[in-house]
């Protein structure tokens, strides 16, 4: 045998060692386990996945098949990932230029902390073509769960987007489908957004939306309806302005209506580069006021409710930055027969409240029960609840009534206890 031919048959032998050796992996789930391990040191929780990952490529692009992926303690299960790239975006890294679909997605919430991403969270990013099958979320907020299922979604970026789904969340059953399609030059997109239960419906729409340079969004006009139970009314809004370079979202106008007799209207701006603060001038008045009471869980124990809470009106202009400053300035309001104005602001969640109020007249007739029998005492003068946070400032009544009794030019100091 020839030098040539002994070095041929050993060449043969070794890729026959090395298809073995490559079966061998692939039968025991060499590549399943690598890719676990990878996965599990990257979002720092186990993940574990059913079978080896199934790889195709054909001349326009690459394929990977993930069955049965699981991550956590049962904190998100995927029946089945697909992921297509292009050739061309994989040789300049455009990662996120494919084509992903996801069966059987199951998430359960919360998303848990971990030793080096304390408190950060995380982003989703989407790719440019996602379509989502067969969705399923349970969330908890607060003592109460989000629950959703049927989930179907699709996103093609710069072109359109659908969603649909069942929410369950305190008892309450809603159907929810969604619709966005992209602005383009010279094209306008739109939003529409559809939740229905039994007991009410909620719709909104945005029949224009367009591009103003690569990072800019201007909605001209939209608006919200609401339908619940007894209760229905709209949110419109004009002028709608998205900077994502300047991270803000400004309001030109509001305006609210609904029943039973509640409106309002007033401007909007929200800026989030370092923290979220809101800017907003309001005024909101309210014939019958009770009845929104009553749907927030509230059963105020006054002598009186109808002639206490109604009618009632309240103006002014609102700063808040989260974790920080809150103002509100050139506070107007009537509630019942008392006309009210003042100020009230907070420079740190650490500090009392600064409240200065004047209160023209103020009739606490419909608010306690009094008698003709009836002398003042201590016991007449309540305290603040314990929960309340700590208040200072000046409140100035300039007549104040309570069945036969009578005090005029009352004015009282409000001091925060020293803790």
């Amino acid at each position: 045998m020839t030098l040539a031919a002994k070095r041929l048959g050993l060449f043969a032998l070794a890729l026959g060692v090395l298809a073995l050796l490559l079966y061998l992996c692939v039968l025991f789930g060499v590549p399943r386990i690598l890719l676990s391990r990878l996965l599990s040191s990257e979002l720092q929780m186990p993940v574990r996945l059913a079978q080896n990952p199934q790889i195709s490529a054909n001349f326009s692009r690459l394929q990977i098949n993930l069955q049965g992926l699981r991550i956590g303690q049962n904190l998100l299960r995927l029946q089945q990932i697909q992921a297509a790239w292009p050739w061309s975006a994989l040789w300049q890294r455009r990662w996120m230029e494919l084509r992903l679909q996801v069966m059987g997605l199951h998430l359960r919430g919360p998303w848990p902390s971990t030793p080096h991403r304390q408190g950060t969270g995380f982003a989703i990013t989407l790719p440019q073509n996602f379509v989502l099958r067969d969705g399923s979320v349970d969330w908890p907020l607060g003592a109460r769960e989000l629950q959703v299922s049927a989930l179907q979604a699709e996103y093609r970026a710069g072109q359109e987007a659908t969603i649909g789904g069942q929410l369950r969340y305190d008892g309450q059953a809603f159907s929810v489908s969604g619709n966005y399609r992209a602005a383009r030059p010279g094209q306008a997109g739109s939003v529409s957004m559809e939740a229905r239960s039994k007991e009410g419906l909620l719709d909104v729409n945005v029949p224009s939306l367009h591009l103003s340079g690569a990072n800019t969004i201007r909605i001209p006009r939209g608006d919200a309806r609401l339908v619940w139970k007894q209760f229905h009314g709209g949110l419109d809004f004009q002028g709608l302005r998205y900077a994502a370079a300047q991270q803000s979202l400004t309001l030109v106008r509001w305006r609210l209506s609904a029943q039973p007799q509640l409106g309002g209207e007033g401007t909007l701006a929200l800026f989030w580069k370092h923290a979220l603060t809101v800017q907003s001038d309001f005024r909101l008045h309210a014939e019958q006021l009770l009845p929104w009471v009553h749907l927030l869980g509230l059963k105020p124990a006054l002598a009186d409710p109808q002639r206490a809470l109604q009618p009632a009106a309240l103006s002014g202009d609102l700063h808040w930055t989260s974790g920080g400053l809150v103002q509100l300035d050139q506070v107007r309001g009537t509630l019942g027969s008392a006309q009210f104005q003042g100020a009230i602001s907070r420079a740190d969640p650490q500090l009392p409240w600064q409240i200065h109020a004047e209160i023209s007249r103020l009739d606490l007739t419909p608010w306690l029960r009094s008698s003709a029998k009836t002398t003042p005492s201590a016991k007449l003068i309540f305290p603040l609840p314990k929960d309340w946070p700590a208040l200072r400032g000046t409140l100035r009544i300039g007549e104040l009534r309570w069945g036969q009794w009578q005090a005029k030019k009352l004015q009282i100091q409000l001091q925060a206890v020293q803790k």
